[in-house]
């Protein structure tokens, strides 16, 4: 079993944070899109993020979720 780690800041504390290379698994979430992964042998699982659009209103549709996601990967 692989336990993928989320990863949604580069700093913690002002200090560097790479959790990368605690754990080669890491989870990304496209809410958090300004998340840099520094090693390369990194394995990476997409979060939808949909638990963080808690407003109704906000929640985006399956497809712009997706989008999201596409849009997030390619970045």
């Amino acid at each position: 079993m692989n336990l993928y780690v989320s990863k949604t800041n580069n700093k913690l504390n002002t200090k560097e944070l790479n959790t990368e290379f605690i754990s080669e698994y890491i989870c990304l979430n496209p809410i958090y899109n300004n998340v840099t992964i520094k090693n390369p042998n990194t394995k990476i699982l997409m979060d939808s993020g949909a638990f963080q659009d808690k407003e109704k209103e906000k929640r985006l549709t399956l497809e712009q979720a997706l989008h999201r996601q596409l849009k997030f990967e390619k970045k």
